[in-house]
């Protein structure tokens, strides 16, 4: 007994089945991607309705957060403080406000001679002014080199045998090659103001 062949009928059902699952695939992903896109605010979407990413997430902590901080405590930095005004005193004592750097008054404060109605720079015992860095350089001394007084700057102005005029900086360098080191004193051109002192040990 053979069995009979396939009908005529049957491939074409087979294919229409397989049609109608394909479509029905295809709505349900429709239906899926139509959720999905309309889910995404409107104001995230360009003109073609694809979503643009509004924010991004950080993975890991930031890098400007130290293991310390994790653990509530502060890490050092680094800071970099810089002075350009000092606080006015009141009578109380407080300060309550900033007044711009005044380097006549600075002078003066280094070298004692800030009485009250002072004005102008500290001056050495001759009279001459002296600017703030020769103040520092005369009571606090430099790199080395101790403190010296206003009236050695006198003495070495007044008994140096040895003056170079500096044409860039329109300022005298006295020495006083008889004294212990060699001392010396940079005044202005005109010698009455005091730039810079070098009294070594």
């Amino acid at each position: 007994m053979t069995r009979p062949g396939p009908t005529p009928q049957q491939p074409y059902r087979a294919a229409r089945a397989g049609r109608g699952l394909l479509a029905t695939l295809v709505g349900v992903l429709l239906v899926l991607a139509g959720i999905v896109v309309g889910a995404v605010p409107a104001a995230a979407q360009n003109a073609v309705g694809a979503s643009t990413l509004a924010a991004a997430n950080t993975v890991g902590p930031p890098a400007g957060i130290g293991a310390g901080q994790r653990l509530g405590k502060t890490v050092p930095q680094p800071q970099i403080v810089v002075a350009t005004a000092v606080a006015a005193e009141t009578e109380s004592g407080v300060g309550s406000a900033l007044v711009k750097y005044d380097p006549e008054w600075a002078s003066r404060e280094l070298l004692g001679q800030n009485a009250p109605g002072s004005t102008g720079y500290g001056v050495t015992p001759g009279g001459r002014t002296v600017s703030v860095h020769a103040a520092e350089r005369i009571i606090l001394g430099g790199p080395g080199r101790p403190p010296t007084s206003l009236s050695t700057v006198d003495d070495i102005l007044d008994t140096g045998t040895s003056v170079r005029f500096d044409p860039m900086r329109d300022s005298i360098q006295v020495r006083a090659p008889l004294m212990p080191g060699k001392p010396y004193v940079v005044v202005d051109s005109a010698g009455t103001h005091v730039v810079t002192v070098m009294v070594p040990k």
